[in-house]
């Protein structure tokens, strides 16, 4: 059952009591909500930082390190015309 208000109660008083509990109510999403916010930058930082750092192989899997600079491939494009 839902508590009604007493009915020597003003009504203004009851607008006023529903208004504040509102008010708490949002003012205690927006806490939670910026609290989750924060803590999924900072995952995403550590994620940048350890995770994909783990994750990335030392050597590939031919156990030679990769040129990245490109000159064997155009090396090799050369050999192959």
């Amino acid at each position: 059952m839902s508590r009604a208000a007493p009915p020597n109660a003003p009504l203004s008083r009851c607008r006023s009591q529903a208004g504040d509990l509102a008010e708490s109510v949002a003012a205690i999403i927006m806490e939670q909500e910026t609290a989750v916010q924060a803590s999924l930058e900072e995952m995403y930082i550590n994620m940048a930082q350890e995770t994909f750092k783990d994750m990335r192989r030392i050597l590939p899997i031919s156990k030679q390190k990769m040129d990245w600079s490109g000159q064997e491939m155009a090396l090799a494009q050369g050999f192959s015309k």
